[in-house]
């Protein structure tokens, strides 16, 4: 009987870790792709206002990648107070970064173009 019961413990036991183990996957997806659509959003304001506003040069793309970095980062760690360690190298620091800096020179061209 006793058996029984410490047998019985381990299974829940690892039932519990494995459960647990998934949701902090699950956690850490979500946040990825929150973090992901946070920076297209920030790259559709910024490239739609860096064309109606008629800026050019190398010192709008820099602006943004500062502006990206560093409100994703102060969001995350200070808002949400998210450990960036816990995710895989950078892969928290450059979730959607390339999409972004896409999605704002879009933006920028279309509407630096046609306004």
């Amino acid at each position: 009987m006793f058996q029984y019961h410490n047998t019985l413990y381990q299974y829940i036991n690892t039932f519990v870790i494995f459960q647990n183990t998934i949701t902090i996957k699950l956690i850490q997806d979500e946040l990825l792709n929150f973090v992901f659509w946070c920076r297209q959003s920030i790259a559709l304001v910024f490239g739609l206002g860096a064309g109606i506003l008629g800026f050019t040069g190398a010192y709008v793309i820099i602006t943004f990648f500062i502006a990206l970095f560093l409100l994703s980062y102060v969001y995350y760690s200070k808002v949400l107070d998210i450990n960036d360690e816990d995710f895989g190298q950078n892969e928290l620091f450059m979730e959607g970064v390339g999409n972004a800096f896409g999605l704002f020179m879009l933006c920028w061209i279309l509407t630096h173009t046609f306004i």
